[in-house]
């Protein structure tokens, strides 16, 4: 079994994904998911980063993410995390959400918390 968890970014903008890799680099747990991989045969789990401001992915397909068997992190400037729970309701409860602004201290946080609240 894999000693890192793989991290796959889901964006259109460039800074933004330049900026996560950054932050998964500076992490020993973590590594960048090749796309030539996304056969997800390496197991789970698997942070999955989705910057709804540059994808305008909706209400229906975030729900719909949160299926999947990803440790989901939303990132958003245009929204905060109180309104993206709001929309995404109580059944949604588990997922990290990060701001366009957020630091590496934010970032190391937030993934902590997802994982603490996915497996306890």
């Amino acid at each position: 079994m894999s000693t890192t968890i793989k991290c796959f970014m889901v964006s259109r903008n460039d800074l933004l994904i330049n900026k996560l890799e950054t932050f998964v680099e500076k992490t020993y747990f973590l590594e960048i998911f090749d796309e030539d991989e996304l056969l997800f045969e390496d197991g789970y789990p698997m942070f999955m980063f989705f910057d709804i401001d540059s994808l305008k992915i909706g209400v229906q397909n975030m729900k719909k993410i949160l299926t999947l068997p990803f440790l989901p992190v939303f990132i958003s400037s245009v929204y905060s995390r109180d309104i993206v729970k709001q929309i995404m309701g109580d059944r949604f409860s588990y997922f990290g959400f990060l701001n366009k602004k957020s630091s590496y201290d934010d970032f190391i946080k937030e993934i902590s918390q997802v994982i603490d609240e996915k497996y306890k």
